[in-house]
């Protein structure tokens, strides 16, 4: 394993650790290689000479336990409760204002048909508009609840 490929898998591999912790790891890392390197050791021999990256990676996801990013997740839990609401509160209006106007439509039809086909036209409107974004919502909705589960971990 090269030593680029060897940073990558550790910086992925400590993905949930604060990004501070993250760079001050990676750095120790690259300047022990560095190091090696430059004591005639080629890249490859110098990684292998290295810990296993699993064990590597457990140690320090062990050490910096406390250092995860709590935070992100509250930040997570608070935005997906404030896009629960704006979602809740489109997704109602739209359905509510596509059952009246589709319902004055019916209702007036016999009366103005000018009426009718404005009221029964919008409401088509309003309609489309909820089936549009109503999947795009929940996958945001569940994309949030996810990433709160993930920094709960």
């Amino acid at each position: 394993m090269t030593k680029t490929e060897f940073i990558d898998k550790l910086n992925k591999g400590l993905g949930k650790l604060s990004k501070e912790d993250r760079e001050k790891i990676i750095e120790y890392y690259e300047e022990l290689l560095y190091d090696k390197t430059e004591n005639g050791i080629d890249e490859e021999t110098a990684v292998a000479e290295l810990e296993p990256i699993d064990q590597i990676i457990a140690k320090y996801k062990a050490e910096y336990q406390g250092s995860y990013n709590v935070a992100l997740g509250i930040l997570d839990a608070f935005l997906l409760v404030i896009v629960l609401i704006c979602v809740a509160v489109v997704l109602i209006s739209l359905t509510a204002s596509a059952i009246g106007c589709i319902g004055l439509g019916i209702v007036v039809i016999t009366k103005n048909i000018n009426t009718f086909l404005a009221s029964f036209g919008i409401g088509l409107f309003c309609l489309g508009i909820l089936f549009l974004i109503t999947k795009p919502c929940f996958k945001l909705i569940k994309r949030l609840y996810n990433n709160t589960k993930e920094a709960k971990r």
